[in-house]
């Protein structure tokens, strides 16, 4: 970062000459700061505890002055790359994967400027229209650009390898005071115990230079085929050929894939594309066993996904009718129930052994949908009422409540990537992050089921498809839509709602891009879209509907 500008490389070149000159017995250096310490990650992340707590520590209580304060990324990065010689500090990963570190949700007073503005979310550059998420999308997508990916490996040169030290740092002008160098200085060799712990404070305040890892200059990112799997791979090759790039041209087959009898439950999709359906009662228990648990006897039965043959069978579990269920793998196994409750259970299928772990109480109606999501270790629930609840499936506590919906909560979906949680009741689809700030919502009909593509977080277009209970298909696009007054619409929430620095007002909305039907013989026949499976490479969707069919979608 001090190479930045060329003035002040300039006098960061002269401090090193007169270091030079002056023949001291420290080495000489260009920087006598760090680009990483404790208070530099601590004031970036000052918003968000528990870094406000370190923060606070470190400044002896209480926050800095207003003016010194992270609240603007223009003026700190003019400060790191211009303006500041004793600033020379880099982003840190969190500009990459977390919008809520700019935001100030916690409302702490950090007081106000000398021009009287007051402290609040971070003041975003222009682009990014005035929302987090998107400064970090965009963010995260120059970072996977392929320029960045065929010029990383010089920055791993110079902070990690072999520019790090030596004279290939001091040809580059990367060299920092010796302190922050590792094993350059013996701290318990210094006799004088003064020097000794301001040695040990420079250090440990002021950062430290990591491990060198490579001693040759680290090679040119290459193509990513030779680390990703099947599914991976074809996900990054295979966007441009996405269905929602052509909704215009989505059509169904001609005939159904797969009939069965009973509606469908769920619709499985394996790494080489070969699709299952299981009917509704039934789900996948890790990867290769499923659960029944609609059973007339009340029963519990575990089955081998290929073979159908019986694995365990539990009975006499529960006394209250089971309205739905989810896995988390093949250990836990949770039913929704009649009486508003939801049952925990760990099982041992070697052992064919089952227990009750948990009652979890915090609906006030009949348990609709479950949807797991290991990736986050959380449980989502929604009732009858409309109230969506998420639930630590380590501890089995509630942990948030996403907010009661217009209808019943038919169908929950969470993507493993993101967090993000999609929410369909019957008269409205919502979207939330994983922290539950809402991120657009719509209200419309008779809707039955959800589904959105599982694509890499800062790609656009974001996708959500809705089933109804007509046979229609609704294809929504996650989009910032510029508005004309400040005024929240009906459908709106603050959370999804920013303004940009011009003064236009942005909200994250769901816009219909396209409406489809699953086909029918019989006009008068009402046949419901009841569950939808993603491609991989989501060239195509299916839709499994009531009458047990399911059909392929593609252009």
């Amino acid at each position: 970062m001090g190479a930045q500008a060329a003035d002040r490389l300039a006098q960061f070149r002269k401090r090193y000459k007169e270091l030079c000159e002056l023949g001291s017995e420290t080495s000489p250096y260009y920087y006598g700061t760090h680009y990483s310490s404790a208070m530099i990650v601590s004031s970036f992340l000052v918003r968000s505890e528990p870094f406000t707590d370190f923060f606070l520590r470190l400044q002896g209580g209480h926050f800095d002055l207003p003016d010194r304060m992270f609240h603007s990324v223009k003026e700190a990065w003019l400060s790191a790359s211009t303006r500041n010689n004793a600033d020379v500090r880099e982003l840190i990963p969190e500009f990459f994967y977390l919008p809520e570190f700019l935001e100030n949700k916690n409302k702490f007073d950090l007081g106000k400027k000398q021009s009287g503005t007051e402290l609040g979310d971070v003041v975003l550059p222009n682009w990014a229209r005035g929302s987090s998420r998107e400064f970090v999308r965009i963010h995260r997508a120059a970072l996977e650009s392929p320029y960045v990916s065929s010029n990383i490996s010089q920055w791993i040169d110079l902070i990690f390898g072999l520019k790090q030290s030596g004279d290939a740092a001091l040809d580059v002008h990367n060299l920092f005071h010796p302190l922050f160098y590792e094993g350059q200085v013996d701290v318990f060799s210094i006799q004088d115990p003064l020097q000794r712990n301001a040695a040990i404070g420079f250090i440990n305040n002021f950062g430290q230079i990591p491990t060198k890892l490579f001693n040759k200059p680290h090679p040119q990112r290459k193509g990513p085929w030779n680390r990703v799997s099947i599914a991976e791979a074809t996900l990054i090759a295979g966007l441009k050929n996405a269905f929602y790039h052509k909704l215009n041209q989505v059509r169904a087959s001609e005939k159904a894939l797969i009939e069965r009898t009973g509606k469908v439950g769920s619709i499985l999709i394996n790494e080489r594309g070969d699709l299952k359906a299981l009917p509704f009662g039934r789900i996948r228990a890790g990867a290769t066993k499923d659960v029944l648990w609609q059973n007339p006897d009340f029963s519990i039965r575990y089955l081998a996904s290929d073979s159908e043959k019986p694995i365990a069978i539990y009975e006499d579990l529960y006394r209250q009718p089971v309205t739905v269920a989810a896995t988390l793998g093949e250990e836990l196994l949770f039913l929704g129930h009649k009486d508003t409750s939801i049952s925990a259970w760990q099982t041992d299928l070697k052992q064919k052994t089952i227990s009750l772990a948990r009652v979890m109480r915090g609906h006030g109606n009949l348990i609709t949908s479950l949807r797991c999501l290991p990736e986050y270790g959380v449980l989502i629930s929604g009732c009858k009422d409309g109230r969506v609840n998420i639930w630590d499936v380590s501890t089995f506590k509630l942990i948030r409540l996403l907010g009661v919906h217009n209808g019943e909560i038919k169908d929950l979906k969470a993507c493993w990537i993101t967090g993000d949680i999609f929410v369909a009741s019957s008269r409205q689809i919502s979207v939330y992050s994983i922290n539950g700030d809402q991120l657009g919502s719509v209200q419309t009909e008779n809707v039955t089921c959800i589904g959105a593509p599982a694509g890499r977080e800062w790609e656009r277009p974001r996708m959500v498809l809705s089933g109804h209970s007509d046979g229609s298909i609704r294809v929504w696009a996650r989009e910032l839509v510029p508005c004309r007054n400040s005024s929240l619409g009906s459908n709106s929430s603050q959370d999804s709602a920013c303004w940009g620095m011009s003064g236009t007002f942005w909200e994250e909305r769901l816009v219909l891009r396209s409406k489809l039907a699953i086909p029918s013989n019989n006009e008068a026949e009402s046949i419901g879209v009841t569950c939808f499976g993603i491609s991989h490479d989501h060239s195509r969707f299916y839709t499994g509907d009531s009458k047990g069919r399911v059909f392929s979608w593609t252009t």
